[in-house]
């Protein structure tokens, strides 16, 4: 079982008063503030359930079999390229060689209803465009999770095909996974980032200032150290964030995403994979707005701009999926 961030445990003292801690402190005794008895803090109730296809164990909530691709929520397996019977892949994970695992990254989204995604995204964004309201959260939800979609099917190995999300369930299937993955993002990254940037612009204003010089002297070194603590601080978040996106998407884990200590435990048995996986992610992530930009200069370029960018960040997302496929074992989830 899959234990990925810290639990509560709620428990009860003798006299009726309910408790509440962290499951890090089970088995140490606890003063209740009612009555002043001491209470042993229980260990925390861990579910596990099992899958109805192959009988192995799966994350309590978890909706895909991570060792056959049942789908609990359609009754059936992942179709696999080549392969009619929807199995794994044969054999345990192990380590892929690595241009392999590249090039497998750009393909993988062309397969499936992965392919479908790609070409649909365009039209998908203009249709949810003429939706009052809540347009741009259907698209969004649409978006993300059809990415979580392509991170959590390419963790099942390169055989498995992507599926279409659950649209029967918007919020379960669709809506939270992708506010999971996005706040997951926006407080690892996005959050430090804007301040580092204000900061900076903050220095970059005070000192083209020729008046009000007592004022930025007083002002302009704290902002100077503050962009540079701040950027240290970007940096930092950044070399986990690819990890983030992991743990967020594949384990909808929110609290375990933004543990640094889990998370660096996590990268420290799959260093030299994380590295290349989290540079290939990066540079995957940034060609979009490079290529976009060409777009503009031809007719209706715009209109490929959500393809591209879906197809690229697909691919970053398959990235991530093998790295936790061919490395389970060392990564003990």
């Amino acid at each position: 079982m899959i234990i990925l961030a810290i639990m509560a445990i709620t428990f009860k003292c003798t006299c009726g008063q309910s408790l509440e801690t962290d499951d890090e402190h089970a088995g140490k005794q606890a003063k209740c503030p009612r009555c002043g008895s001491s209470v042993t803090i229980p260990s925390p109730e861990i579910k596990e359930t099992v899958c109805p296809s192959c009988g192995k164990p799966m994350e309590d909530g978890a909706v895909i079999c991570m060792k056959c691709g049942f789908n609990k929520k359609t009754g059936r397996r992942l179709a696999t390229a080549g392969y009619g019977s929807g199995e794994a892949s044969q054999g345990e994970p192990g380590v892929s060689p690595i241009l392999s695992s590249f090039s497998k990254s750009f393909i993988f989204p062309l397969q499936g209803a992965a392919l479908a995604m790609v070409i649909l995204m365009p039209l998908l964004r203009i249709l949810c465009a003429f939706i009052p309201l809540i347009g741009g959260l259907i698209y969004f939800a649409l978006f993300y999770s059809c990415l979580i979609d392509i991170m959590r099917t390419a963790a099942g190995g390169p055989k498995f095909r992507v599926e279409w999300p659950d649209f029967s369930d918007f919020w379960d299937e669709m809506l939270l996974p992708a506010l999971i993955v996005f706040f997951a993002a926006l407080i690892v990254v996005g959050i430090p980032l804007g301040v580092t940037m204000s900061l900076i612009g903050g220095v970059s204003t005070l000192s083209q200032l020729s008046e009000l010089s007592d004022l930025r002297v007083q002002i302009l070194p704290g902002l100077a150290w503050g962009s540079v603590v701040g950027a240290l601080v970007a940096i930092f978040c950044a070399s986990y964030f690819p990890m983030t996106l992991v743990v967020a998407g594949i384990y909808r884990a929110f609290a375990a995403s933004l543990n640094p200590v889990f998370l660096f435990r996590s990268i420290s048995r799959i260093p030299k994979e994380y590295a290349l996986a989290a540079l290939f992610v990066y540079i995957v992530l940034a060609l979009p707005a490079i290529i976009n930009l060409g777009l503009l200069l031809i007719p209706f370029g715009g209109f490929l701009a959500p393809m591209i960018t879906f197809y690229f960040w697909a691919a970053a997302a398959s990235r991530l999926g093998f790295m936790v496929y061919y490395n389970k074992p060392r990564l003990g989830w």
